[in-house]
């Protein structure tokens, strides 16, 4: 039977062009915005996943409690890495990282500020971080070493080997090129542009070696198969003893994967939130579910044009299972058809969607045999779920009634459709509150007058040896006939 429910699947398309493309549409609209949505989604949970002990590495995190309030940080003290690889023997590694967003880079006549982190040598241990030139073994052993990203080596070196080279850092200290990155994956928490030795820190008085003091991440590599947690145990109360001047502070570990999407905490760089995640999908669900209700409607609508039909198929001996299988398998190939639709749709207006999101994502449609098989599941699910109340309503049709005269629909499946558009319009409004809730939002940010004219202010960061002459420049720049004021500020 199966070529016979196809034949008359594709009649019926063709036959009824406007209904037909209606509903085509409407799922490929529906399933096009919820594929958009899951794209942004699996890119967002799959950040550092890309680290080959991914698995193993931890963040510690301090739960610190003050007198007035409790909070957490994402930063601890200078010797607490080290002193913890050394102290527990399930931690096999540990690296030191800090970010830094003031750092002048000087070469010949270029001269840029750049952001970087000061970080271990281990860090190339713990990390999948490449160099495609120098070595990760002694790339950062020596204070005065640095390891640039292939961008910025081209940025300073253009087409000569960067290994070697001596560069200035804020114009006082000279660095030997190490090492160059490879190329970092988008979906990476830590993203280095640069990378200078830790132990550099002591050169320039940071507190590297006391625990008075924090102002770091420190990240530890555990033994693989070992639960988290009863590390977490042995390591919770290990500041108590120190001199630290966080004196109720209880260490915790944060997986690595969880960086992105679950870090609200104080002195942590901006990441993803779990909580727009949730939003989105049930935000994608709603939409595939209007998709689906509007198939609902329309096809249970039209059920009097295929009663005759049905009673025919019944009177010859046609179970009703048999027209459950009829109509949702053209319920699937309406969803297939709206696949193909939904995929076209998607890669139009991906580009958009890019720069609304600020994401760089693509979707190899044919290049991954995950994401035809989730794109396929999309539409089954799609087609079951849309076409299965049609399916059922219409395989309860008793022949008797339907060849007798013209069909009288009962008022069960009627209140049952009513029901189906009151949830239809509350999904729609539930959206169109919350669009509308979110670009007032960001309007309001937009247009908030803040006690200053933004219109026609300029802030220019001046570093190194510019600081030393500022007043200077104030002058010059207070001589020009378009500028009426100066002023300068710390942070």
């Amino acid at each position: 039977m199966f070529k016979n429910y196809l034949k008359v699947a594709v009649r019926n398309i063709l036959r009824h062009k406007v209904y037909s493309f209606i509903n085509i549409m409407g799922l490929a609209v529906g399933m096009a915005c919820c594929i958009l949505i899951l794209l942004w989604i699996q890119d967002e949970m799959s950040y550092d996943r890309f680290h080959e002990n991914a698995d193993d590495i931890y963040r510690v995190i301090q739960n610190i409690n003050f007198a007035d309030h409790s909070t957490t940080w994402a930063i601890t003290q200078g010797p607490l890495g080290p002193s913890l690889k050394e102290g527990f023997p399930e931690i096999i590694n540990a690296a030191r990282m800090r970010h830094e967003d003031f750092l002048t880079l000087t070469y010949n006549n270029k001269m840029f500020d750049e952001t970087g982190f000061m970080v271990d040598g281990s860090i190339f241990e713990m990390f999948s971080f490449c160099l495609i030139r120098g070595d990760c073994a002694t790339a950062l052993s020596d204070p005065h070493s640095i390891v640039l990203s292939e961008e910025l080596a081209e940025k300073y070196f253009g087409d000569e080997n960067s290994i070697g080279k001596t560069i200035t850092l804020n114009q006082k200290y000279d660095f030997k090129v190490t090492g160059v990155l490879g190329n970092i994956p988008r979906n990476s928490s830590i993203r280095p542009n640069l990378l200078i030795p830790f132990i550099f820190g002591r050169e320039v008085g940071w507190t590297v070696d006391r625990w008075d003091n924090s102002f770091i991440q420190t990240f530890v590599q555990l033994k693989k198969n070992i639960p988290y947690q009863k590390v977490v145990q042995k390591i919770s109360g290990y500041l108590f003893d120190k001199p630290t001047i966080e004196k109720d502070s209880r260490l915790d570990l944060q997986p690595l994967k969880k960086i992105h999407l679950y870090s609200n905490y104080d002195f942590d760089i901006a990441h993803g939130d779990i909580t727009y995640v949730i939003i989105f999908f049930f935000v994608s669900v709603f939409i595939l579910l209007i998709a689906c209700i509007n198939y609902m409607n329309l096809a249970t609508a039209r059920s009097a044009h295929r009663a005759r039909e049905v009673g025919m198929r019944k009177v010859v001996g046609a179970f009703k299972a048999d027209i459950i299988r009829q109509f949702l398998g053209e319920s699937i190939l309406l969803s297939l058809l709206a696949l193909f639709f939904a995929v076209l749709l998607m890669e139009i207006l991906l580009p958009s969607f890019n720069d609304l999101a600020e994401k760089e994502l693509s979707a190899n449609i044919f290049g991954s045999l995950k994401i035809i098989g989730g794109l396929l599941s999309i539409s089954l699910f799609v087609g079951i779920l849309s076409g299965s109340y049609p399916a059922i309503f219409l395989s309860a049709f008793q022949p008797v009634r339907i060849l007798r005269g013209p069909l009288q629909l009962a008022t069960k499946g009627s209140t049952f459709r009513k029901i189906l558009i009151a949830i239809q319009f509350s999904l729609t409004i539930i959206l169109m509150i919350c669009t509308a809730t979110a670009y007032q939002q960001l309007r309001y940010t937009q247009n908030k007058k803040l006690g200053y004219d933004r219109e026609f202010m300029f802030c220019i960061g001046i570093r190194g040896k510019v600081w030393e002459k500022v007043e200077a420049v104030k002058n010059e720049l207070l001589s020009h006939p378009n500028i009426l004021k100066v002023t300068t500020c710390s942070a």
